[in-house]
């Protein structure tokens, strides 16, 4: 188990775990919200 900051951080990378928050934030947004921080 590693743990980073408050956050455990799981079996994936930070890269990998990054893209997985970055996704759900997107799936979560706002309607008609942009996401120009998103590259897709």
């Amino acid at each position: 188990m590693t743990f980073h900051g408050q956050c455990w951080q799981g079996p994936e990378s930070t890269p990998e775990r990054l893209e997985q928050m970055g996704a759900h934030i997107g799936r979560r947004k706002p309607e008609g919200m942009t996401t120009p921080w998103w590259r897709y």
